[in-house]
């Protein structure tokens, strides 16, 4: 979600106190009097913060019976949280990564390609792999798959769960 902060907004975030609060209510929904308790401000005080927060549309008011709850917006939640679009994102792509990780290693069992530098003929660069895989004891083909297929499960999984989040976000906004 982009957010684009106005003059009112960049008003209500000039205030420390008024960042507080909006911190305070990253966890959940609160009162005036509880939101006053936590930043060690009046209840009037609290109030004059929050009506000035909620002019610029950072957050909400929400009635349950008697009591007001002030609630984070999308807006303030993007103020506060700027990377958990970009956390999204991250995990998609190291999902991508790590299925492809994973295929790679099925197919081929994780062989080093090209061991030339530069300089080096086709037979040089085949020497130095023969004697690092003689150096190396034998890995067992089972493990090799194993490790391919977690790779490419955790993958899918990391991958999938990461899609779901950006489907959903994009049919709330």
């Amino acid at each position: 979600m982009e957010v684009t902060l106005d003059r009112d907004s960049f008003k209500a975030l000039a205030s420390e106190k008024r960042v507080q609060l909006l911190k305070a209510l990253l966890e959940r929904g609160k009162t005036a009097s509880e939101l006053a308790r936590e930043t060690a401000v009046s209840v009037q005080a609290a109030a004059m913060h929050l009506e000035k927060i909620e002019a610029a549309g950072l957050i909400e008011r929400r009635r349950n019976g008697k009591w007001v709850y002030y609630d984070l917006t999308g807006k303030g939640r993007g103020v506060l949280e700027p990377a958990a679009g970009h956390r999204v994102w991250l995990t998609l792509s190291l999902g991508a990564l790590l299925a492809v990780g994973g295929l790679w290693k099925l197919f081929y069992g994780g062989q080093a390609g090209n061991f030339a530098g530069r300089g080096e003929t086709v037979l040089d660069a085949a020497e130095k792999m023969t004697t690092a895989a003689q150096a190396m004891p034998p890995i067992p083909a089972q493990a090799v798959d194993g490790l391919g297929l977690a790779l490419l499960v955790a993958g899918c999984l990391l991958f999938g769960y990461s899609l779901h989040r950006v489907l959903a976000s994009r049919r709330s906004n």
